[in-house]
């Protein structure tokens, strides 16, 4: 009898992959249940590059970022006379394929229980080739007053349409995606995937339309939104502006639907969604819950140590990003109020970036001294035995609805480290810190109710301390047990039952190896 190969599952996701330990550790959970797992995400140099994790293959495709560029030279310098410009040939060219490509999508998706609206400024046809294509824009000299006059009045309609709405479309502010779209469709459709599996909004539209043209060929291949966060309420900072966010959530807004499951990272995220979407089914929840990476290398020293302290000194610590919106400027003012205790910053992705020198500023404008440590990251998974030893743990975070539905994965990491947690007042880290005793909030962006806090946790510390290192706790909120819901979905996408994974079912944490080799492994 002829053996059924596995399932063929693609994972896609906007970045490296590298420090990206959700994809990793979801992709190895499913290959361990014995699905065939590729994931696809985006190569740091020029060329294409595959590596395997394990029984996990990762191919890291090159982007060209044609489309933004020639998008942000236009946004600098808008054409003053003609609204074509067929002088460049090349960079026309690539517009032209991954408009095809999503103009081809969309009308499929249409057909699909859909109505696609217009792209761009030209009606074009699903099904037209590259070069058809590319032949109708050069010939723009034979009819392009008459196709000009037809475009300027769409395009005044549109404009018009838009200032009523005020709406911002992905298309306009997020033009990389079409970037993102010529690179890895072609891979998607060689591969040949029996589900799709896209990480974050950057790549839902890819996943759609990867579907519209299996399906236009007679397969069907369904694709799983994995939503890392709440879209429409990120947090702003630095060169990410409320527009930028409007375009993303108008991204999401889009393709949503056509997914056939969402999973998500909070109870809160998942019925947020399933309210603004009305979802066919409610968001499935798998949780960032923290992984151990023990390969037989030499234990890493702990954060007390790489300090230089001794085991009486209060340390509290930090562990993430350095942006503004982390709430760190709070956390470092609390420190003069604190005159006894240390602060060490975990800085991702190094201690050397821009915000880190900001921080290091108003060090020196507190005078707090050598108080505040700024230390660069472990590997993603030495991060809890690295925190072990510290007194407590901060999560600053300022209020956006995005953080409010949170359940980061600091949080799951300073839990797995035993550390007492003092967080701002939002609404799903407060409720789980309550529900658990393992921690207390204090106002956003308050520095002394963020020391009153810290205090109180100090002045308690063997009762916070106990209670987060329960192993009742722990097991409850185990990568295990997340594993099983992800399962859980492909279960019920696949109408198969997978296996569980090799570590054990109470395990407090689950040894994970994320290194990347040449060669497959088992």
């Amino acid at each position: 009898m002829r053996e059924v190969p596995p399932a063929h599952v693609v994972m896609l996701v906007a970045n490296d992959v590298v420090t990206d330990t959700r994809v990793k550790k979801e992709a190895l959970a499913l290959a361990r249940s014995g699905l065939r797992i590729t994931v696809v995400g985006a190569a740091s140099e020029d060329r294409p590059k595959s590596s395997w994790m394990g029984p996990v293959e990762i191919v890291r495709v090159p982007v060209e970022l044609v489309i933004r560029a020639e998008a942000g030279r236009r946004r600098r310098h808008p054409p003053r006379r003609r609204l074509f410009n067929i002088n460049v040939a090349s960079k026309a060219g690539v517009r032209i394929r991954a408009r095809e490509r999503d103009v081809q999508g969309r009308s499929v998706l249409a057909m699909q229980h859909r109505s696609a609206g217009l792209l761009g400024t030209l009606r074009f046809k699903a099904g037209v080739g590259e070069r058809q294509l590319e032949r109708q824009v050069l010939r723009g000299r034979r009819f392009g007053a008459r196709v000009e006059r037809g475009v300027a009045r769409r395009v005044e309609r549109r404009r018009v349409a838009r200032a009523e709405s005020r709406a911002v479309r992905w298309r306009t502010e997020h033009p990389v995606v079409l970037d993102y779209e010529v690179a890895f469709g072609p891979v998607i459709d060689a591969l040949e995937p029996d589900v799709l599996h896209a990480h974050d909004m950057h790549v839902v539209g890819i996943a759609a339309h990867a579907r519209a043209r299996a399906r236009a060929a007679g397969r069907d291949v369904p694709w799983v939104y994995d939503a890392h966060e709440y879209v429409p309420g990120l947090s702003t900072y630095g060169s990410r502006t409320a527009r930028m966010v409007q375009g993303w959530a108008d991204l999401e807004n889009e393709f949503i639907r056509d997914a056939a499951r969402v999973i998500t990272v909070s109870p809160a995220i998942a019925d947020a969604l399933q309210e603004k979407y009305q979802l066919a089914a409610h968001p499935a929840l798998v949780l960032n819950i923290p992984t151990t990476d023990r390969r037989g290398e030499e234990p890493v020293r702990s954060l007390r140590e790489v300090c230089g302290l001794g085991p009486d000194v209060p340390l509290l610590t930090y562990s993430g990003g350095m942006t503004r919106a982390r709430g760190i400027p709070t956390a470092i003012e609390a420190m003069a109020q604190l005159t006894d205790a240390h602060l060490a910053l975990v800085c991702v992705p190094h201690n050397d970036t821009s915000d880190v020198r900001l921080l290091r500023q108003q060090v020196a404008d507190l005078a707090l001294g050598d108080r505040v440590h700024f230390v660069n990251p472990v590997g993603p998974g030495q991060v809890v035995d690295f925190l072990k030893g510290v007194d407590v743990a901060l999560i600053p975070l300022l209020s956006y609805p995005s953080h409010e539905m949170a359940l980061p994965n600091k949080l799951f990491e300073y839990l797995h480290a035993g550390l007492p947690i003092v967080s701002s007042d939002l609404d799903s880290i407060s409720a789980f810190l309550r529900e658990n005793g393992v921690g207390l909030t204090h106002p956003a962006e308050d520095p002394s109710a963020l020391a009153a806090a810290v205090r109180t946790v100090l002045a308690d510390h063997e009762r916070f301390a106990a209670a987060a290192s329960d192993p009742a706790l722990l097991a409850r909120y185990s990568w295990s047990g997340q594993a099983d819901q992800l399962r859980a979905v492909y279960d019920e996408l696949l109408g198969t039952h997978l296996a569980g994974a090799e570590f054990g079912r109470n395990a407090t944490d689950e040894v994970v190896d994320l290194t990347e080799t040449d060669r497959p492994s088992t």
